[in-house]
Formats: structure tokens, sequence, C-alpha cells
């Protein structure tokens, strides 16, 4: 694959100039990178992990905004207004496989995946490391490979599961059964668990990268996702019973910002990056806050929420989340959950992106307790988040009431974080959900995005998934 060609030079070198300036940065000869002089000290091999980060929440690969854009759009949770070609295909369902938003993405993932198996190689055996950074940095390297699978499997199926920088194998890669691409992510994922440290004093106390709880979180997820309840169950708790770690926020306005003092539910968030690289503005917040200062049809901006969301706010008490994440543009209701868009002129307080937070964690767990029978369990975590959001208890007493109950606070509570279409598609309602809202020309393999064209030309054992 065109993108998996890079040398791990170039890799890691794109990821260090990529690096955001809230992370550790470490000055290494700009005209003197090879590949051994990353990894002779710690400073210099925390500096190729830090780059890695980086490259998830960058304007120039915008992976986690078009993760927004694409579960946002392609499901009932955004409404686009621009006429951008990858942007309608998506709102529309109609999606051709040169889709760039897609490929992003694509190429995206395994950039930062072929970053993580740099670091990886460059760790083994290294005796100019010291052990404990060996062990912190190879923990969240096998992290960032697992979360970069897990997104690219739950999108496109069947994918490659990248562990070598060998160029010519890489090249010729074909695409791996599911099965065994979540065994991957799996092990992947508790061997990270093994090695990582439970707190963020590694970091000064920022939550802008992974320890232990975000590889449980993940793990919480993906447990969910392929119904292993006991599992999803267990990995949540562990998290949640971290109470001097974590809590949910009172204060709605906290929870997206990048101060840990005031924001005990982030788990794991990426530091700040807009597009015009202004430390505080995120890229997915650029993209998402259409204030007056731009117009709603532009290309940042021009995404604002559908009817089928504000109609799941109960207004009556009023929910916070109503009021503290949905704002107003004319006609229009859009995403407020981060504040500071390119249009925005008077930005408020430095916001980071949030990748996982204890909300969702509840809700992991709700499910999962709800399957294994457990319906007072459930309706205690499912009542955390309600009553946060200033709601009274939920109603629901039997198993199917609660698992709408789940579902709707899924909508209402994790909107805008690159949850809904992962929602729909695992629990199988994407067809029900989405031949009803306008999407005249619905399939039943719509539910899987085009495998990139380019990737096909230029990797002939790569197969596309039918329907395109």
């Amino acid at each position: 694959m065109k993108h998996i060609k890079y040398t791990l030079i170039n890799i890691l070198l794109l990821g260090l100039m990529t690096s955001c300036e809230d992370l550790i940065e470490i000055d290494v000869p700009k005209n003197e990178i090879v590949s051994e002089t990353l990894f002779t000290t710690d400073q210099t091999a925390t500096s190729a992990l830090i780059g890695t980060y980086g490259l998830l929440s960058n304007y120039s690969t915008g992976i986690t905004a078009n993760l927004e854009l694409v579960s946002g759009l392609a499901s009932d949770e955004l409404f686009n207004h621009t006429t951008n070609t990858s942007r309608v295909e998506l709102s529309s369902n109609n999606i051709a496989a040169d889709n760039a938003v897609l490929f992003g993405i694509w190429s995206g993932f395994y950039r930062v995946i072929n970053n993580a198996n740099g670091i990886l190689v460059g760790l083994e055996n290294n005796d100019m490391v010291s052990q404990e950074a060996i062990d912190q940095l190879t923990g969240e390297a096998l992290f960032l490979r697992a979360l970069s699978h897990f997104y690219l499997v739950n999108l496109f199926n069947e994918v490659p599961y990248i562990t070598t920088t060998n160029v010519e194998a890489n090249n010729m890669v074909s695409r791996d059964e599911v099965s065994f691409v979540y065994e991957q992510i799996t092990a992947d994922l508790n061997n990270a668990i093994l090695l990582l440290p439970n707190d963020y004093s590694f970091n000064n106390g920022e939550r802008i990268r992974a320890n232990q709880s975000a590889a449980r979180a993940l793990l919480a997820r993906l447990y969910l996702y392929t119904e292993n309840w006991e599992a999803a169950e267990e990995q949540a708790t562990l998290v949640l019973d971290q109470t001097t770690l974590y809590r949910l926020e009172d204060n709605l306005s906290d929870i997206f910002l990048d101060n840990p003092s005031n924001n005990k539910e982030a788990i794991w968030q990426l530091a700040s990056l807009g597009w015009l690289e202004t430390p505080g503005s995120t890229f997915i917040g650029d993209i998402l806050v259409p204030l007056s200062f731009g117009p709603i049809n532009s290309v940042a901006g021009g995404t604002t929420l559908s009817d089928e969301v504000i109609k799941l706010f109960e207004l009556e008490p009023d929910d916070e989340r109503f009021n503290q994440w949905v704002g107003t543009a004319g006609a229009y209701k859009f995403v407020n959950k981060y504040k500071n868009g390119i249009y925005n002129f008077n930005p408020g307080p430095p916001e980071h992106v949030m990748m996982l937070r204890l909300a969702e964690t509840y809700l992991i767990r709700a499910e999962a307790r709800v399957r294994l029978g457990d319906i007072p369990g459930a309706q205690s975590d499912l009542n955390a988040i309600r009553n946060r959001a200033g709601l009274s208890n939920t109603s629901a007493t039997t198993s199917e009431e609660m698992l709408d109950a789940i579902a709707k606070e899924r909508q209402v509570e994790l909107f805008a974080e690159a949850h809904r279409w992962f929602d729909l598609k695992r629990t199988g309602k994407a067809s029900e959900v989405l031949s009803l809202i306008q999407r005249k020309d619905w399939q039943a393999t719509d539910v899987l995005f085009p495998i990139p064209a380019q990737e096909i030309f230029n990797n002939s054992n790569l197969t596309q998934n039918p329907g395109y």
C-alpha cells in the first residue's frame, strides 16, 4: 500500500515534526535523523512516540475530525450543508471508492500504525533506553496500534493487521479476517495493560498520553462490540473503580477542556492542534462550530445537528446536555461540545480532543449488565449519567426497555464523539434506521465502507468490499 511504503526514518521524522506543543518536545538534530538516533536516549525515544500521537490530531491527517464526519454524516446524527463531494457522498450513503475523507482515515491510521511498529522495533533489544521508558513507550505504541486497527476494522471490515516495518511485505499484504484482527487488537491491549502506568504522573498529570485505564476502556469497548459481556463489564469496572482518578464532572463545560485538575472525566484526550495550528483549538471544533462569523455551507463549520438528535433530549426538566452542548446558529442547532472553532473569534478556554471518557465506560457497563441479567446494576450506571444531566432515574425495568434506554442515552450523551455509526452497525440497526431518513438507495452492504481505490491500485492483493 502506498502509505505503508514510507521508510521508518521518514515516518518517524514526520511524527517528530507534527508533535503538539502541549506535549513534551525533544530537540533532535534536524539534519542528522537516522533510526539509531531516535532510540539512543529516553528523551528521543519519547519524542518519537509523541509524534505518533500528533498524527492522530493534527490538521494534515485530520483523523479525529474525519472520524466524526464519517460517523455523524453517514448516520442520523449530523446534517451536511456543504457541496463538498466527500461529505455529500457520506450523508447520502452513496459513497465512491475514491472518497477523500475515507482515504484520509485509511492512510492516516496506517501511518500511525507504521510509526507504532517503528517504535516497537527501535525499542526491542535496546540497551541505550532505560527499561522503565522501554516498558511505557512499548505499552503506548501497542495501544496506538490497537486503536488504529480497531477503527479500521469497524469501518472497512477485513483489513490488514500490520505488525512489521518491512516495506516489501507491507506492500503485498492481504486483508485479514475480522476475528483475527480482533484477536490481535485484544492481545496488543492486554500487553499494553501490563506495561502502562496506572496514573498520569509520567506526563505531569496531563491526560494526553495513554495509561493503563485508557487501554482497559478501549478493551471494554472492544468486548462490547464483540458481545463478550462478562469481559466488557470486568474491564469497565476496573476503570470505574478508580475513584481517586476518575469521576463524572458536574460541570459539563469542563469535560472537553485540557485542564486535568478540572476534568477528572477524561480517560484519554489528544492534545489540541486546530486548523490554524492554534493551541487550545481542535480540528474537530473547526468543523463542528458554525458560528455567525462563517457561512453555514463552508467546509469549516458546515455541519449541524440533525432533527433526529434534537428530538431525543428530555427538556422537561431541562437536560443540561442540551443547554451546554447544543448551540444555535440562525435556524440551526449545532454541536457545541467544543467551543473553539475557526469562525469563533471569542474562543473559550483551551480544549483537547476527547477520545475516551468515563461516561462511555458507564454506558458500556450498563449495556453489558443488561445482557448479563443485572437490571439493578444497569439502572445504577444509566442513572449516574442521567442524574448528572439533571434528569430523573430511568423508568425502564425490563431488559428490552433498558437496552432501548441505554441506546437513547448513548445518542444524547456521546453525540459528536464518533460513536453513532458504530452503534448502528454493531447492533444491526443501520438498515432499519437509515432507510427511513431519506436514504432512498440504502443497501445492506452500505454498512461497510469501500477500501480506497488508490490502495487497491497500489496493492493487487487487496480486494474491494461488496457493493462498490
